[in-house]
């Protein structure tokens, strides 16, 4: 009966993680797609990390969820494969984050030169590179690097993988936190400044929301926020992570579970955090939505999205 509702419980937090984040992400991937000027660099990040948030609500929790029912974890490879979606969804989520800070510091530091300097072929090879190294990573236990047995009680990290690789994939997910949140406060004080000179130049006492320096600073504020909202997501599952790799106790494997929950709904919010701080991607969700769902023209929608991008400028 505990486990019947214990897996109830879980499915049910499942299901409402599932809902908006397969809406939201696809949305944003969407709106990349159908919107020519939503293709600038930024925006193409924002979309690679909203596809690292797509995997978890159409991959890993379907996944996951269909095993627990049909029992398939007792399985080895069906096994392998939820615990590898799962690294594969942090570890580029990670890395995503840790590109738009690079794309920031670039921009904002050599404002004349960032075109030059993140092409879109670098972007992609960026991109590219992000998304074959967090896969290695994350199919390694298929080729070898992994302690299952028929007699595994449980599809647990604990119980499958080698305290080794536990480690490694807890100190490279700390690791680029780290470095991630470092380079994001080395642009918010280049930001900062930036915006400050500005204004003294300009005579003005306050910022002036029109200037290049804000924007940019807007830009990063926004980031920050995604970041901060990563990290406290995901941080307390990282910590109980690693307690659990060397003090393995029923209590904390099920405070390790709990705190997978808030990590699970860090993928459901993001897209509302960039809908509600990107004036372009807001257009173009209310764009969208309204074409779905308000208009019974279908031909006026295309028109109506192509007069909304043709003026005003972008306010990230």
């Amino acid at each position: 009966m505990v486990n019947e509702t214990y897996f109830t419980v879980w499915h049910i937090v499942y299901a409402t993680v599932m809902i908006p984040t397969v809406f939201g992400n696809g949305l944003i991937l969407y709106s990349v797609a159908k919107f020519p000027r939503l293709r600038s660099n930024i925006h193409i990040l924002i979309a690679n990390l909203a596809f690292s948030d797509l995997i978890v609500g159409a991959v890993l929790i379907p996944t996951d969820m269909l095993s627990d029912i049909f029992g398939w974890k007792s399985k080895k490879y069906v096994c392998l494969a939820c615990l590898g979606f799962f690294v594969l969804s942090l570890g580029s989520s990670c890395f995503s984050l840790l590109l738009v800070s690079v794309e920031r510091y670039i921009v904002i530091c050599f404002p004349f030169r960032a075109r030059t300097l993140l092409t879109k072929p670098k972007m992609v090879f960026m991109i590219s590179f992000g998304w074959v190294l967090v896969a290695v990573n994350s199919t390694l236990p298929f080729y070898g690097v992994n302690t299952f047995t028929n007699s595994s009680a449980e599809c647990v990290r604990n119980v499958v993988w080698p305290e080794a690789y536990q480690l490694y994939c807890d100190w490279i997910l700390i690791c680029g936190l780290i470095v991630t949140f470092t380079f994001y406060m080395i642009v918010v004080r280049i930001a900062l400044k930036k915006a400050r000179m500005r204004n003294s130049i300009g005579g003005k006492t306050e910022y002036n929301v029109h200037t290049k320096a804000q924007t940019d600073l807007h830009h990063v504020i926004t980031m920050v926020i995604v970041l901060g909202t990563f990290v406290i997501c995901w941080l307390p599952y990282v910590i109980l992570s690693f307690i659990v790799t060397f003090w393995d106790t029923p209590t904390f494997q099920f405070v390790k579970r709990c705190t997978l929950i808030p990590g699970l709904f860090n993928s459901a919010i993001n897209w509302l955090i960039y809908g509600y701080r990107n004036n372009e991607l807001r257009k173009a969700f209310r764009t969208i939505l309204k074409c779905k769902f308000c208009n019974k023209d279908s031909n006026r929608p295309t028109s109506n999205a192509a007069a909304i991008y043709t003026s005003g400028n972008s306010v990230f």
